[in-house]
């Protein structure tokens, strides 16, 4: 077997086809392979994928003939084994048959095989191809369509120059091409001619070269956040260039150099850390598995309208707004001159009164207003503020709301920002007191003076907010129908949760931690003062949260011992330097404050004195033995019967049948009434 492979190895060695037999292997016109081999034979070139071995035909008297020979060698793997099938008597076996089984021989291209591809093969290379340039995929998609009319006429009797000038033709190309493509597709599956043909470019490589200080230096000033421009950047290191003796090719190669790098990298070195964030794809939430009022999140915005409020002045009103995540629906809203920790708490209250609901959690901004401890006062997670033990409840941790934050700087956490584009738009309703969304885009026509008066504002919000609800909504899970029509769907399957009377007051009262007045037990709130009886009984030392309403400073306050209520104490109103009347109001309370709790300790005092008396008339009796004795030996009956005596016994009173006259009834309703008062008192 190794005689034999030798043999053929010495046989493919020693054989030198002319042009005209190789152009009938490689079935490629004459004149065509005769230029290709003078061309391989003058500057050494590549003739598919290969460097064949030329030699000029020896003549007469051993001298260098006109003609080329090439070694059979040197040809690609497919034509030797196809030179080896054609011959009589020759094997396929030893070097040709090691070399037809290789991907495409050594140095030669993969394409110009001739064997059909492995399984591992096919998925590579039409895994390479999806990736290609589309002008790569159009122009093998053009040359197959030439290879398929040529294998048309498969089956038929006609000529194959008339088959490849067909093609040719229809093509618009060469002969000589056509059989190049045919020749490509030649030993493969039809389900591979695609790959087969697509072009196979190697250019777009910068061959210029460039010192690694220029290319360091064009780096360094153009990858920066102020984004400069590369063209004065180029200038500057050319200039520096001749200085050092740097290599700096042309400008368009220096833009290629630089666009070479990946776009992530522009981005992060050009624009910043957010923007290569931006890169990467926002988070896909599924509304449809929450529940109705599982979720509320709320969010300021500042108009890009200037208003005038009732006190005349003008600024822009910040709407705060509470949406249902399930349904967008807006539950409730308020309007304000600041996005304060009031204008949430009344906008909370807002929508708590509308639906009747309370949300199983919010998602809430991280801003100083949402954080405050008016709200979220006691939450173990809040974002601003120092959070103590002995921190006032907010609201929401007393309504017993779980409380979730957004990430900061970061709108997309928050489903409700692509809520307010209905606003913006709402805005551009009031002409000449629309200001624009930024400074650059205010309108020509915009003037402070012609302010929109903030009804006006109040009176087109509703009516924004009643046509968005009954529009059509895109949004996910929304199924093409309106916030309202979901709403109402999903509220007859839906447990709510229901505030009462008292929680809908907490949302309404403001809270404080305080310490009662040393002097006279008040409670001084905004420099108000409010007092009640039941605070002079309370220990000076203690914390206490008061909840008030900072709207209206005449309501009396809520004093708590943490979540424990105590009392409501009015205010302690002021009156005029000369009003006698409420000078005498004022002493009148006070001579009742003081005379109860005068008869309070005196009755205090006589309780104390009979207990103590009949403590110690208990110590000083003899206890009789035998009735002791009896109470603890004889059983007690479980069963008894009522005594009923044949008569009365009862003494009879001579007054009892005298009737009681006016003056008795009077004396002894009043003695009943003192009586109660006193135990009331008490």
């Amino acid at each position: 077997m190794r005689a034999e492979q030798k043999q053929e190895q010495e046989q493919a060695a020693s054989v030198w086809l002319t042009c005209g037999e190789l152009s009938k292997l490689a079935c490629v016109a004459g004149r065509v392979m005769r230029r290709t081999i003078r061309r391989a034979f003058q500057h050494r070139t590549k003739w598919r994928g290969v460097t064949v071995v030329v030699r000029k035909q020896v003549g007469r008297g051993g001298q260098e003939g006109r003609r080329h020979e090439v070694l059979l060698s040197s040809l690609p793997a497919a034509l030797q084994a196809k030179w080896h099938q054609q011959h009589a008597g020759a094997k396929l076996g030893g070097q040709a048959e090691a070399i037809a089984a290789l991907p495409g021989g050594e140095g030669s291209d993969p394409e110009e095989s001739g064997r059909p591809w492995t399984q591992a093969r096919r998925e590579t290379e039409h895994a390479a191809y999806a990736t290609r340039p589309t002008s790569v995929q159009a122009e093998a998609k053009r040359r197959l369509r030439s290879v398929q009319l040529f294998h048309s006429f498969d089956g038929l009797d006609t000529p194959i120059l008339q088959r490849y000038a067909a093609a040719a033709q229809d093509a618009g190309e060469s002969v000589s091409t056509i059989r190049r493509w045919v020749s490509k597709c030649s030993g493969h599956h039809p389900g591979d001619w695609l790959v087969v043909l697509a072009p196979r470019y190697r250019g777009g490589q910068v061959s210029a070269e460039i010192t690694p200080e220029a290319h360091e230096y064009v780096k360094r000033e153009f990858f920066k956040q102020s984004q400069p421009a590369l063209r004065p950047i180029y200038r500057r290191a050319k200039r520096l260039a001749g200085e050092k003796g740097w290599s700096l090719p042309s400008y368009a190669t220096v833009k290629r150099i630089v666009k070479s790098e990946p776009h992530w990298y522009h981005v992060l070195m050009r624009e910043g850390r957010e923007a290569l964030a931006q890169l990467y794809p926002a988070q896909e939430r599924d509304f449809s598995t929450l529940n109705l009022h599982t979720i509320w999140c709320s969010d300021g915005r500042k108009a890009d309208v200037f208003v005038r409020w009732e006190d005349g002045k003008i600024e822009r009103p910040i709407v705060v707004a509470w949406i249902d995540l399930r349904s967008r629906v807006c539950l409730g809203y308020a309007i304000g001159r600041s996005e304060s920790a009031d204008l949430i708490r009344l906008a909370f209250k807002d929508a708590a009164e509308k639906s009747r609901a309370l949300p199983d959690a919010v998602l809430l901004d991280s801003g100083r207003g949402f954080a405050s401890k008016l709200l979220t006062g006691g939450a173990p997670n809040r974002f601003r503020f120092k959070v103590r033990e002995e921190d006032v409840p907010g609201i929401l941790t007393l309504l017993g709301v779980r409380i979730h934050w957004a990430m900061p700087y970061n709108a997309r956490a928050k489903p409700i920002e692509p809520w307010w584009r209905n606003l913006a738009e709402m805005d551009k309703r009031f002409d000449a007191a629309y200001c624009g969304n930024k400074p650059d885009a205010k309108p020509e026509d915009f003037d402070l003076k012609k302010a929109a008066p903030i009804e006006q504002f109040r009176k087109i919000l509703v009516e924004t907010l009643s046509e968005y609800h009954t529009r059509p909504h895109r949004g996910d899970a929304m199924d093409g129908r309106s916030p309202l029509a979901i709403y109402e769907e999903l509220l007859k399957q839906t447990i709510v949760r229901e505030p009462t009377r008292e929680q809908l007051r907490l949302c309404l009262l403001a809270a404080e931690s305080v310490r009662l007045n040393s002097d006279d037990s008040s409670v001084i709130i905004n420099g108000n003062r409010y007092w009640a009886e039941k605070l002079a009984t309370l220990p000076r030392d203690v914390d206490y949260v008061v909840r008030f309403n900072p709207e209206n400073a005449t309501e009396p306050v809520s004093v708590y011992q943490g979540d424990r209520f105590i009392c409501e104490a009015p205010l302690i109103a002021r009156t005029g330097f000369r009003d006698q009347q409420a000078a005498k109001t004022y002493a009148r309370a006070k001579r009742n404050f003081v005379k109860s709790r005068v008869e309070q300790a005196g009755l205090v005092k006589d309780m104390n004195a009979a207990a103590a008396w009949m403590k110690k008339s208990g110590e000083e009796g003899e206890p009789d033995p035998i009735g002791a004795a009896a109470a603890v030996l004889l059983p007690v009956p479980k069963v008894v019967r009522p005594l009923r005596p044949e008569r009365d016994y009862r003494p009879q009173s001579a007054e009892a049948d005298q009737p009681i006259s006016k003056e008795e009834k009077e004396a002894a309703f009043r003695a009943i009434t003192m009586s109660t008062r006193r135990v009331n008192r008490r």
